[in-house]
């Protein structure tokens, strides 16, 4: 699962050992016993994250893997939106995570789900942010079935 990880981050290894050592809160999705998903996710203060988007309680999105033979099942799309939940729920003002530009796929998603590019970093990743609302979503100025995308 982890060998397209193990190319793209030389360190792979050793950074996985930190994170079991410190017990890094993730979710695994598994399918017969087999890890098919994995989010490792990460508090972060907006000093460690050095995002665009301000706000006290950031949360990082570690490592985001779905294993190839279980793409296209919409397990990503699963994984993203319990981040997304966890977010919300635990009022989080942002969360973030970086990508190479050829994981061209998981970026689509991520926008699709409010994700916006902010910078490219030195690596050659992007950082994607999407910054979270609290409290309750503003009122609509006409039925939410009448809104009119513009198409």
């Amino acid at each position: 699962m982890f060998a397209s990880l193990r190319l793209d981050y030389p360190l792979f290894d050793r950074w996985f050992d930190k994170c079991k050592q410190q017990h890094r809160n993730c979710w695994v999705l598994e399918i017969e016993n087999e890890v098919a998903g994995l989010v490792i996710r990460k508090d972060e203060t907006h000093a460690e994250a050095k995002t665009s988007h301000l706000g006290p309680k950031i949360l990082k999105i570690c490592t985001f893997k779905v294993r190839e033979e279980f793409q296209g099942e919409k397990f990503g799309e699963l994984l993203l939106k319990q981040v997304l939940w966890h977010a919300q729920h635990n009022s989080y003002d942002l969360a973030y995570i970086t990508a190479f530009p050829k994981h061209a796929f998981l970026i689509d998603l991520l926008k699709y789900y409010g994700f916006q590019e902010t910078m490219k970093l030195g690596n050659g990743e992007v950082l994607l942010e999407k910054p979270l609302l609290k409290g309750q979503l503003p009122a609509l100025s006409q039925p939410a079935f009448e809104f009119d995308t513009g198409d």
